[in-house]
């Protein structure tokens, strides 16, 4: 279970496929999502750090309508999920992003070149991010990285 609001992202990567499993709550954000624009667009637009849901800006309850995104999804053997806040993502194309998650390297070198090549990029904002690998039929969770790297 996903419980989402605002732009931090959940993906999954298998079979050499990056797959978005989060929607960002931004205009820009669902633009990139239905096609109008692509992502080398969206990651350049003026209003890309525009969102229209976060917690702390207005009171709400729990089951307020268009506040809180909730899904489910199945855990895939032999996956990585990548959860990483848009000072990863607003840094690098998803063919960047996949050839670290591609990389031969352990969870952690994986986790820390991922936010090297974001800094390399610009590194324009904070850059978190959460590794998390499944690698068995039981869909055990065999590692896991967390990685917060604040800049100014």
């Amino acid at each position: 279970n996903m419980v989402h609001v605002g732009d931090t992202r959940l993906y999954s990567y298998s079979g050499k496929i990056l797959e978005k499993l989060s929607h960002d709550h931004s205009p820009i954000g669902h633009q990139e999502e239905i096609g109008e624009l692509s992502e080398e667009a969206a990651m350049s637009h003026p209003d890309r750090n525009l969102i229209n849901r976060s917690v702390g800006s207005d009171f709400h309850n729990v089951g307020d309508f268009d506040f809180l995104e909730a899904q489910t999804f199945l855990l895939l053997s032999n996956a990585t999920y990548l959860l990483c806040s848009d000072g990863l993502y607003d840094m690098l194309m998803s063919a960047e992003i996949i050839s670290v998650l591609d990389a031969d390297i352990s969870l952690k070198d994986k986790t820390n070149a991922l936010i090297e090549y974001a800094n390399e990029k610009g590194g324009k904002d904070n850059i978190t991010l959460i590794l998390i690998q499944i690698e068995n039929d039981e869909e055990t969770v065999k590692n896991t990285e967390k990685v917060f790297i604040s800049q100014m």
